[in-house]
């Protein structure tokens, strides 16, 4: 998911010109983030700031990682992690797959062979011990609570930095 338009704080032609190409060339499964702020220690132990200008990440790789990790050190079976999304099966990087942390996904709420891969709207009313929620992008305030509500030990959220400022959570501070 690339927006459509670039950061209105970055008014240079270039980046401007930059970024459409980058968004036209790249797929919906992967994501970019503009004007990305960054630390790295000096050689004097100070930190110095920087700045990316885009950075692009594939957020099922990530996903993949935490899946893995779920089943093999939590010790979580398949059937107690749902993968929900916001987006339409069409759009969505999730649907796109049909293996995660070398378990099988699955579309019925009922299968106890796999980790359950549905939209946020379906999943009302059931639950998992595992929830994570992603492609935010395009949720209502709405569809994203039905999701956070619905893990009974661990809910896991990937958003954008966009997206995970706009969201109905509290936040530390």
């Amino acid at each position: 998911m690339i927006p459509e338009e670039v950061s209105p704080a970055r008014k240079s032609p270039a980046e401007k010109r930059l970024y459409t190409l980058l968004r036209d060339a790249t797929p919906d499964s992967l994501v970019a983030f503009h004007h990305v702020p960054w630390l790295v220690p000096s050689d004097r132990g100070r930190p110095r700031e920087g700045e990316a200008d885009f950075v692009v990440a594939d957020p099922l790789a990530l996903l993949e990682e935490h899946v893995s990790a779920w089943l093999r050190e939590a010790e979580a079976a398949p059937y107690d992690i749902a993968l929900l999304t916001a987006k339409a099966r069409e759009r969505s990087a999730v649907w796109q797959v049909d293996r995660l942390g070398g378990a099988v996904l699955t579309d019925d709420p009922w299968d106890t062979g796999g980790i359950l891969r549905c939209s946020i709207h379906r999943f009302k009313g059931l639950e998992r011990l595992v929830v994570a929620c992603c492609e935010l992008e395009q949720a209502r305030d709405a569809v994203p609570y039905v999701g956070f509500s619905r893990a009974k030990v661990f809910l896991s959220v990937y958003a954008t930095p966009q997206v995970a400022r706009s969201l109905p959570i509290a936040r530390p501070g």
